[in-house]
Order: structure tokens, then C-alpha cells, then sequence
């Protein structure tokens, strides 16, 4: 449990932090990615994104599996192996998890805010470090969020 649960929170926050980060970096794209989680949002009643919308958002799935590609955030995991030959493929326990939160927490973070560098022009350093198993920012995040 302790696995499970220490992994499913920390990779997710440390996705999430890098790919707002190579947003703050990116405007443009981060402008496309609100535009498309704006468009499925208009009208919904609640407010609230789900589960079937994450089907609505390929860019912003796009962008996050693009996060993923350039900061790999647990090279380093717990090594599985099994005690038997197995012809079932071995993914991570917190994979479907995190295909659901990620997503929907960055698409709800961009429609209501706008996230951009501390000051102008001085982008997030996106220097790695490696405290524990994840792959993490040297240095946190720091943005100028403006309500949208």
C-alpha cells in the first residue's frame, strides 16, 4: 500500500510540475492546450471535467505524454520481478490512476489559470535531481499564475 500510494502521489504531483513547467516555457502551446480544454468545456454544466472527456483532449494528452518522453519520472523504480514465467504483461499498479488525474488536474489548472515565468523573460530552470526515485525539479516551480 505504502508503494502504491507514495508513487501515485509524488509522480503524479511531479508530473504535473514538469509539464507546467515546459508550459510556463511554451505559451503558444500552452495557449492551444486551454483553447481545446475551454472548447469541451463550454457548456458542460458543473464545471467539472470527467472520465469521457479525457477523449475530447488530444492535444492535451499530447503534451503530457510529450512531458513523459523528455523527463522520464521514475527511471529508477522499484525493480518487480515475477517468481513464476508469466505470459501477462507487467505495467505499472498506478498506471490508470494516473492516465485519469494527470490529465484532468493539468486541463483544470489551465482553464482557470494562466501560468506564466516569475518575471519575464526568465524561464523555470529545468535542471533534474534525483532525491529518492522520481526525477524531480532541482529547484520548485515558481509562476506568475493570473486567474483567467
Amino acid at each position: 500500500m505504502f508503494e502504491l500510494f507514495f508513487l501515485a502521489v509524488d509522480s503524479t504531483s511531479t508530473a504535473l510540475e514538469w509539464a507546467l513547467a515546459y508550459l510556463i516555457t511554451h505559451p503558444k502551446i500552452q495557449e492551444r492546450a486551454y483553447q481545446e480544454v475551454r472548447l469541451v468545456m463550454d457548456g458542460k454544466e458543473g464545471g467539472l471535467l470527467c472520465l469521457k472527456d479525457l477523449g475530447k483532449l488530444p492535444y492535451l494528452q499530447a503534451v503530457l505524454k510529450e512531458t513523459l518522453r523528455k523527463e522520464s519520472i521514475a527511471p529508477l523504480a522499484i525493480v518487480h520481478q515475477t517468481v513464476e514465467e508469466s505470459w501477462k504483461e507487467r505495467v505499472c499498479a498506478g498506471m490508470d490512476l494516473a492516465n485519469f488525474h494527470v490529465p484532468i488536474t493539468l486541463a483544470s489548472l489551465l482553464l482557470k489559470f494562466e501560468w506564466a515565468c516569475v518575471k519575464e523573460g526568465s524561464p523555470p530552470d529545468l535542471t533534474r535531481h534525483i532525491p529518492s526515485l522520481l526525477v524531480s525539479m532541482k529547484y520548485p516551480l515558481e509562476a506568475r499564475i493570473t486567474c483567467r
